[in-house]
């Protein structure tokens, strides 16, 4: 069968057999909608994959699959009615299918280019980590699964990022959601936490907010989008930051008619370094300090950057330092000259903003004169950049 809107589809169907068929870029390769006991088996997909779906653990879990279906290639792997707790599962695949399976971790995988990356359903405790799903129709699609969840995953590029239908307290941690032509997230009914995460792009979104266009969706206000005191990062919602703390100041709006909103959306994808100070100056110096960032999304934290302003110049790069290096001693400084210092964060998607200076005037008796750090609109200092008194 070949580009079909689907390719085939067993609806409401019990003990069916779909053997030895060839089905190329269709949306469905195979879609098992509340089937049950039936027997998939010999089957090549290109360019789509396979599909469950249904309100009951039996509508996934009580297939059969010989391990001779293939999607794109690679083996399509059908695992049901498992405890695999401790177990993990990283084998080359063109697409896993995952029915009443309890404790597995799975990845690092790279799937792509099927009707769905991952199908779980009915799964308690299972975990995907370190994975890339990229051009599906679904990366992930997710139903009636307990705990367990995402960690650490790009899913970028597809019609719907995840998929997440009645599931309760499953997590999407530390993953990045990029160009999904439709939300990144879908969740209905269901409990969940959400957060660390980066949503780049998704549902046509640009740089400037539209409601039209929020990255994710939520059909019922039972998720949570901050831990920690920390939410996610939005590329519609990265300003104001007045405080310079790495929090954009306003909630981002998820769906304003139930209340849902990430209350500590993240500024950037590295948030900047905490509390940079100037702790004192000398003969032809000056010294500065500063606390370990507060995250660093996707990527590690690469390095700290210092740059300085000379007068009314332009910024120069003076240093690069160690993710574990928290002061820097600059020794090039001329006496009455004033001179501005940005310390940001570095990963490999980018830099914290450059926007919080610490200012100082190095006078002739190398004494140290701080002529503005971090003021809010009334000119009293807050939270951000400080002088060390001594």
């Amino acid at each position: 069968m070949f580009r079909s809107e689907n390719g085939i589809v067993l609806y409401s169907s019990s003990d069916a057999q779909v053997m030895n068929n060839t089905v190329s870029h269709v949306d469905d390769g195979i879609h098992l909608f509340r089937s049950s006991n039936d027997v998939i088996g010999g089957n090549d997909m290109l360019g789509c994959s396979m599909i469950i779906d249904g309100e009951e653990m039996g509508h996934f879990n009580t297939h059969k699959m010989p391990v001779n279906n293939t999607v794109n290639g690679l083996p399509l792997v059908y695992i049901a009615n498992q405890d695999m707790e401790g177990q993990v599962f990283r084998s080359a695949v063109g697409e896993l299918l995952l029915a009443n399976v309890t404790g597995l971790r799975v990845g690092p995988l790279f799937v792509q280019n099927g009707t769905a990356g991952i199908v779980m359903g009915f799964c308690d405790d299972v975990w995907i980590m370190d994975t890339g799903l990229f051009l599906n129709k679904y990366g992930i699609f997710m139903a009636g699964c307990e705990g367990g969840g995402v960690f650490h995953c790009d899913v970028s590029g597809n019609e719907v990022g995840m998929s997440m239908s009645k599931s309760n307290g499953s997590s999407i941690i530390a993953s990045i959601f990029v160009e999904n032509q439709g939300y990144a997230i879908s969740v209905d009914g269901s409990t969940g936490t959400f957060w660390a995460n980066a949503f780049m792009g998704n549902n046509g979104a640009t740089e400037a907010y539209s409601s039209d266009h929020v990255q994710v969706y939520v059909h019922e206000s039972l998720t949570n989008w901050t831990a920690s005191g920390y939410g996610n990062h939005w590329s519609d919602w990265t300003y104001p930051d007045e405080n310079g703390d790495g929090m954009v100041d306003e909630p981002y709006i998820i769906r304003k008619d139930i209340g849902v909103k990430d209350n500590a959306p993240l500024s950037g994808m590295v948030g900047p370094p905490a509390y940079p100070m100037i702790t004192r100056t000398g003969d032809s110096y000056v010294q500065l300090a500063w606390q370990p960032t507060n995250y660093s999304l996707w990527f590690s934290l690469d390095h700290y950057a210092v740059y300085r302003q000379e007068g009314s110049g332009g910024s120069k790069h003076i240093a690069m330092l160690s993710p574990g290096t928290f002061s820097f001693n600059d020794t090039t400084v001329n006496d009455l000259t004033e001179y501005s210092y940005y310390i940001l964060a570095v990963n490999e998607f980018g830099t914290s903003a450059m926007d919080w200076p610490l200012e100082v005037l190095v006078p002739s008796d190398h004494s140290c004169l701080v002529t503005g750090v971090v003021k809010d609109k009334y000119g009293i200092p807050i939270n951000g950049a400080r002088v060390a008194t001594e």
